[in-house]
């Protein structure tokens, strides 16, 4: 079974969906990369085509769609969705970096690690590193994270033709709800507890339950070794 993968940037760039224990064990080999934090204002900033808001839902309906169902390993308190990826960058020569593209609190982050050859030790992976010009510089980086931000930019408009389940989440942490009830996208923050949990068992009458969080990656992985045999 093929691995879920995006290509983009002309095919130079592509993602790849991780297990979540692949995504550890190259952790281990990984460096976090210096970033442009404001750019995850001005993302968030960003419309669909017609002026419309991209919604956390949004987002999520598009990643499971490409990446299947997101990882069970995010903080339940404060985020809703976890999906570990690795990219592949291919100049002189390939160039890895991981992502766990997640929601925390509401917004949609976009962390990257640089993939190593060599055993970087714990301090080294505690330090944020600033991108090396040689391989990938902080541009290049900005702009594979807008490239990516664009395709869910462009495929969060197909999903509102009906495409998507009906759905709903939760970030306890903000008050937050947001999902897809079968005609629209939607996104709200209460300001009081009593408001939001009246609403949440609301929508747990109208949608019923969340959608699952499974480990399907590594089951697929487990029956493809199985029947490589």
């Amino acid at each position: 079974m093929a691995r879920p993968h995006l290509h983009l940037v002309k095919g130079r760039t592509s993602l790849w969906r991780l297990a979540d224990d692949e995504f550890v064990t190259l952790g281990h080999h990984a460096l976090p990369l210096r970033q442009h934090f404001e750019l995850v204002l001005r993302l968030s900033q960003r419309s669909l085509p017609g002026g419309a808001p991209l919604t956390l839902g949004h987002a999520l309906a598009v990643l499971e769609l490409r990446f299947g169902p997101s990882s069970p390993l995010f903080d339940p308190h404060h985020g809703s969705f976890s999906f570990p990826l690795l990219i592949t960058n291919q100049r002189k020569q390939r160039v890895s970096l991981l992502l766990r593209c997640h929601a925390h609190r509401g917004v949609l982050y976009f962390p990257l690690y640089r993939v190593t050859a060599g055993d970087p030790s714990l301090h080294e992976r505690s330090q944020c590193h600033v991108p090396c010009a040689d391989d990938l510089s902080l541009a290049d980086i900005d702009e594979i994270v807008m490239m990516f931000h664009s395709y869910l930019l462009e495929q969060a408009k197909l999903r509102e033709t009906g495409l998507a389940a009906s759905f709903y989440r939760a970030i306890p942490s903000d008050l937050m709800l947001y999902g897809y009830d079968g005609a629209t996208f939607f996104e709200h923050r209460y300001g009081r507890w009593h408001d939001y949990q009246k609403t949440r068992q609301e929508l747990e009458v109208r949608l019923g339950s969340r959608r699952p969080r499974s480990n399907s990656d590594r089951v697929e992985q487990l029956i493809d070794e199985v029947t490589e045999l």
